[in-house]
C-alpha cells in the first residue's frame, strides 16, 4: 500500500513537472529566441530516465514529445520520437553506469539533446516539411550546438531542484546511516 502511494505521488510530480516545463518552453520561446533554445521537456525526460524505471522513462518521453508537438503546432510525433530516443539513451546510461555523478549527467544531457534534435530534423526532412527558422546545413549544426549548450548550462540548477523535489528523504537517510554506523561502533567496543 505504501509503495503504491509513493508511485502515484511520483507520477503526479512527473506530470506537474511536464506541464510546468511545457509552459516554460512555450512562454520563453515567445519572449526571446535565446531562451527558446532550452528544451525544458527534454531535461525533465532525461531526469526521469535517471530513475531507472524504463516504462516510466519512455512514457515521460512520449508525453513530453506530444506536449512539445502540440505547443509548437508541428506534426504530432515528430518531437515525440526524439524525446523517446533521448529517454531511452538516458535510461540505458543510468542502468549501466552510476548516474549520480555530474559528468555522466552532462554527457547524457548532451547526447539526449543531439539525438532529439537530429531525430526531429531527420523526420522533418523525411516528411518533406520545411524547417521554419532554419535554412541550410550550417544553421542546423548551429541550432544543435546552441540547444546542447543551453541544455547543459541549465541542467545543473534544474537537476538540483528536481533532486529536492523527488528525493525529499535524502538527508533523513544520511542521518540514519550515520546513526547505524555509530551503533556498530558501540557494539564493537562492548565486544572488545
Amino acid at each position: 500500500m505504501e509503495k503504491e502511494t509513493h508511485s502515484s505521488a511520483r507520477v503526479l510530480k512527473i506530470a506537474a513537472c511536464l506541464l510546468a516545463a511545457a509552459f516554460a518552453q512555450t512562454t520563453l520561446t515567445n519572449v526571446s529566441l535565446r531562451l527558446g533554445c532550452i528544451n525544458w521537456l527534454l531535461l525533465v525526460t532525461v531526469y526521469v530516465s535517471f530513475m531507472r524505471d524504463p516504462v516510466q522513462a519512455l512514457l515521460t518521453g512520449t508525453a513530453a514529445g506530444l506536449l512539445q508537438d502540440v505547443a509548437s503546432a508541428s506534426p504530432l510525433g515528430v518531437s515525440g520520437m526524439g524525446e523517446v530516443l533521448a529517454a531511452y539513451l538516458a535510461y540505458w546510461v543510468s542502468s549501466r553506469v552510476y548516474a549520480e555523478g555530474w559528468s555522466v549527467r552532462f554527457l547524457t544531457v548532451a547526447g539526449g539533446s543531439v539525438i532529439s534534435k537530429l531525430t526531429s530534423f531527420a523526420l522533418y526532412r523525411l516528411l518533406g516539411i520545411g524547417l521554419l527558422p532554419l535554412a541550410g546545413v550550417r544553421s542546423v549544426g548551429l541550432d544543435i550546438a546552441l540547444a546542447m549548450a543551453a541544455n547543459l548550462l541549465l541542467s545543473v540548477p534544474f537537476f538540483i531542484a528536481l533532486d529536492r523535489l523527488f528525493k525529499p528523504g535524502l538527508r533523513q537517510r544520511a542521518r540514519r546511516a550515520e546513526a547505524m554506523r555509530g551503533m556498530r561502533r558501540r557494539r564493537w567496543k562492548k565486544m572488545v
